[in-house]
């Protein structure tokens, strides 16, 4: 069963996750087949929303609820469909579907190089509050940033 949560966003299942790992493996940190896998599938922590457009995934986010601190964990869009508010509208959702728990914050990394990213969490809420050296691959650096609920 397909729950939509709002016009073409719904929440991830099993039956999507060969779609999910085709969008992921476009970006450049690419979480590996089996890491998507365990995450979707066997993390009781996890929640994916998908986003879906005349029956093809066309991007996703991957959320985490730990203690009440939700983890931004992945956020990806096809790249022939990207500057076109999936992303934003991906993240709004992600962020909204907790709105009646309670909540501490929201939080995620981000590769220091990635402005698009980043100024797109800039403009839902988030703020700059660290870094972690070494983060990525090829020893890139990440931004931490948080918004508060």
């Amino acid at each position: 069963m397909k729950k939509e949560i709002s016009n073409c966003i719904r929440l991830g299942q099993e039956a999507d996750l060969e779609k999910i790992y085709e969008i992921e493996k476009e970006d450049v940190d690419a979480w590996s087949y089996e890491i998507l896998r365990q995450d979707l599938l066997e993390n009781e922590f996890s929640t994916y929303f998908v986003y879906e457009e005349e029956g093809q995934i066309l991007g996703f986010i991957s959320t985490m609820n730990i203690c009440g601190e939700i983890q931004i964990n992945n956020i990806s869009v096809r790249s022939d469909f990207r500057n076109k508010k999936i992303g934003t509208r991906l993240l709004k959702e992600g962020i909204n579907y907790y709105k009646d728990q309670d909540i501490i914050g929201y939080t995620l990394e981000v590769r220091m190089d990635n402005e698009p990213a980043i100024n797109l969490y800039k403009k839902t809420g988030f703020e700059i509050a660290g870094t972690r050296k070494n983060y990525y691959k090829n020893n890139k650096d990440a931004i931490i940033m948080w918004r508060l609920a």
